[in-house]
């Protein structure tokens, strides 16, 4: 019986490889990976959160900027207003993208254009203002997790806006000088100045790995060149000659700064000189320095004659704003906005 059973459960299992490779005959291998050229694809379309103009936003655009914009954060937000600030900074953002596209409109039909020169001087400049060089710069854009790439991009967008605002406004607003003294008898605060020194200073370039013989070697070059100037060579003229700060091609002059600006031990050493009084050589990261008062300012109330160009500049700013905000709601007014897929049109206010 035992046997018949064996027997029997062999012929099944022959039958059942017989039965396969006769599949296998009829039916040719095929990767189950291979995609079937007749099957229907169904393609989701993004989440559209906004519309302008006939310009999308999908979610996915919104949600990478909202994620750059969280990770700005110096903190970050406690769970409990998580969800709050969340919703909040959403509408905050596609506000932004609205106001953008409808300048990015505004500056493409007003064929203004934004070169990369424009972009390199308006970098330039600002980097001389914040006294770094583009070394600093690219450094500093690195620590915050930016692109060089991307900012330019960023910043063309912004110096557009300000080619249009000031297409639109820049011969249109008047500032009376009645008006800029009425500002400063009503602000006088903001025109408090503390005290400020002017200094030159000549730099021996040193950086913290170097050996031990190149330090040396600085040292020496910085005591003979404190040498001539003790001697009553011109200070300025040898700053310009062999000072390694970008200030040397002003003959060292680092113009009028409070305190806070500089290094803490160049700052004390400036303000402790008399004007026209020389330092020692004072040692920092940066290297060796000789450093020159060259003028004071006393703490106090700048006088409106010394206040009138900022004072102009600022209620032309604000005047600007005022008009900018207006032209914006007006194209606001004027545009065809749908908030989400589902058409929700702009009303004349945030969402």
């Amino acid at each position: 019986m035992a046997y018949r059973l064996c027997l029997i459960c062999v012929l099944v299992f022959a039958a059942s490889l017989a039965g396969c490779k006769s599949k296998e005959a009829e039916e040719p291998d095929v990767d189950s990976n291979t995609p079937d050229p007749n099957a229907v694809v169904r393609v989701v379309p993004p989440k559209i959160v906004l519309t302008v103009n006939g310009v999308e936003v999908s979610e996915g655009v919104l949600a990478k900027r909202m994620d750059a914009e969280m990770q700005k954060m110096g903190a970050p937000v406690p769970e409990k207003f998580l969800d709050r600030y969340k919703q909040e900074l959403r509408r905050k953002i596609i506000d932004e993208m609205t106001v953008e596209i409808l300048l990015d409109q505004e500056v493409e039909t007003s064929g203004i254009v934004v070169t990369d020169r424009d972009i390199d001087k308006h970098i330039r400049i600002s980097n001389a203002r914040k006294r770094i060089s583009m070394e600093d710069f690219l450094e500093m854009l690195e620590a915050k997790g930016e692109d060089i790439n991307e900012y330019r991009e960023n910043l063309r967008k912004q110096l557009g806006y300000e080619k249009l605002m000031d297409s639109m406004f820049a011969d249109s607003v008047k500032i009376s000088e009645e008006d800029a003294k009425k500002y400063y008898s009503e602000n006088s605060d903001q025109f408090q100045i503390q005290e400020q020194v002017r200094a030159s200073q000549i730099l021996v370039a040193v950086n913290p790995g170097d050996s031990d013989e190149v330090k040396e070697k600085a040292k020496a070059r910085a005591q003979d060149l404190l040498r001539h100037i003790e001697n009553g060579e011109n200070f300025s003229e040898i700053a310009r000659e062999y000072s390694d700060c970008l200030s040397s091609s002003k003959g060292g002059d680092l113009g009028f700064f409070a305190k806070g600006a500089m290094a803490s031990v160049l700052e004390e050493m400036a303000f402790n000189l008399e004007v026209g009084q020389i330092s020692g050589i004072i040692e920092t990261e940066q290297g060796l320095h000789i450093v020159k008062v060259t003028a004071r300012k006393a703490a106090g109330i700048a006088a409106y004659e010394n206040a009138e160009r900022d004072i102009m500049q600022i209620l032309v700013r604000n005047r600007q704003r005022e008009l900018s905000r207006q032209y914006i709601e007006e194209l606001k007014r004027n545009a065809k906005i749908v908030y989400g897929t589902a058409g929700r049109k702009y009303r004349g206010a945030n969402i």
